[in-house]
């Protein structure tokens, strides 16, 4: 997989709504999105002859298919990036396909969620810049090279021209709180060419 990025600056103030979640126990955790100038990156991941654009916070990288944060902590990936589905999905589809409930049979790979020790915390749906997103949320156990313990995984899928773009983010704050919001300003920036 290739990445290669190029240097543009953006500001970004995008209003914060409250997901479900956020609403039910009134806690909204801070968004290391918010109001931070953002760097283009493109992505070139399995599908042949697609493209991602996507713009993250100044300090950020993209190595592989992997995003880290400015003191080099994984906080997010493609996962993998852009799949040619075998058959036409639906937006349900989908939310299904993340939410462990199905697996996705692409032309480059397979992929099943439900394989993954994992809690559902939340899914749903969003609109950002006309793009339906499907989400799910998940409580999982995370294992690196030094440190082991639990985080929310903010898996989005999207449907771009009969193709599949899967996306995770991850969160190693408390696992109590959920911001679903926190990651549409990058989600806004994902352009497909």
């Amino acid at each position: 997989m290739l990445c290669s990025c190029e240097q543009t600056e953006r500001s970004n103030n995008t209003a914060h709504e409250p997901s479900a979640v956020e609403a039910e126990t009134g806690e909204v955790a801070p968004s290391p999105y918010d109001g931070k100038t953002l760097t283009a990156y493109t992505f070139s991941g399995p599908a042949q002859g697609s493209n991602i654009q996507i713009m993250l916070p100044e300090g950020f990288s993209i190595e592989g298919s992997v995003i880290y944060n400015r003191v080099q902590e994984k906080v997010g990936e493609f996962s993998p990036g852009l799949l040619t589905p075998t058959e036409g999905l639906s937006n349900s589809d989908v939310l299904s396909i993340i939410a462990g409930n199905q697996a996705l049979q692409a032309e480059e790979l397979q992929i099943d969620f439900s394989s993954y020790e994992s809690e559902l915390i939340d899914s749903g749906s969003l609109t950002l810049s006309g793009v339906e997103w499907q989400y799910a949320v998940k409580r999982e156990t995370y294992d690196g090279e030094d440190t082991q313990g639990i985080w929310n995984a903010y898996t989005f899928a999207a449907l771009f021209d009969g193709k599949v773009l899967l996306i995770s983010f991850y969160d190693k704050g408390e696992a109590q709180r959920i911001n679903i919001d926190q990651y549409t300003p990058v989600l806004q920036t994902i352009e497909v060419r």
